[in-house]
């Protein structure tokens, strides 16, 4: 506003076509330059302190109290142990919450309060601890890596990879390589 004013004072001030033009454009460059560098004042982000009060608790509305998260989480780690439905390449958690008879959606928060992880990264982390367990075994000698990951239920080898090595921190040959 100010500088709307200025060069309105310098148009009916001085008259001087040249001093106007140049007045202008420094106006039209501060414009500019200002604009920028405050790009929030255009953006429709919300204040961190308008976001602070609207945050809620995830499950408050489960219907899941302590005891029960506690039950499925048992019978999922059981049977995670005893039936290893992970080496079923086509596993979902539909599946896996038939098995233990839970509904998808409470054992979805049960996966993720209990193991602080979302169900693939669930899934994926016991099938490359199977993978490490087989790959020792003297009986997979004589298979691939992806052979033996295939069996641990891993569908692609580029599912594979990407999964040890978000697991480990390193690739299956230079984990392999260093610890076995």
């Amino acid at each position: 506003m100010a500088g709307i004013l200025v060069i309105w004072s310098v148009v009916i001030i001085t008259k001087n076509e040249e001093l106007i033009t140049k007045a202008i454009a420094i106006f039209l460059i501060l414009l500019g330059y200002f604009g920028i560098t405050q790009v929030d004042v255009f953006s429709k982000r919300t204040p961190q302190s308008a976001l602070v009060e609207e945050v809620k608790p995830k499950y408050v509305n489960s219907g899941l109290d302590n005891l029960e998260i506690d039950r499925l989480h048992q019978a999922l780690i059981r049977l995670l142990q005893t039936e290893k439905p992970y080496l079923n390449p086509e596993l979902t958690l539909q599946h896996l919450a038939s098995m233990i008879d839970a509904q998808v959606h409470h054992l979805s928060q049960v996966i993720n309060e209990k193991e602080q992880k979302n169900f693939y990264d669930l899934i994926n982390g016991w099938r490359i601890e199977e993978f490490l367990k087989e790959v020792k075994s003297e009986k997979n000698k004589k298979y691939t890596l992806l052979a033996i990951a295939y069996d641990c239920g891993f569908n692609s080898k580029a599912s594979f990879n990407r999964n040890f090595k978000k697991y480990t921190g390193k690739t299956p040959t230079e984990y392999l390589n260093k610890y076995i």
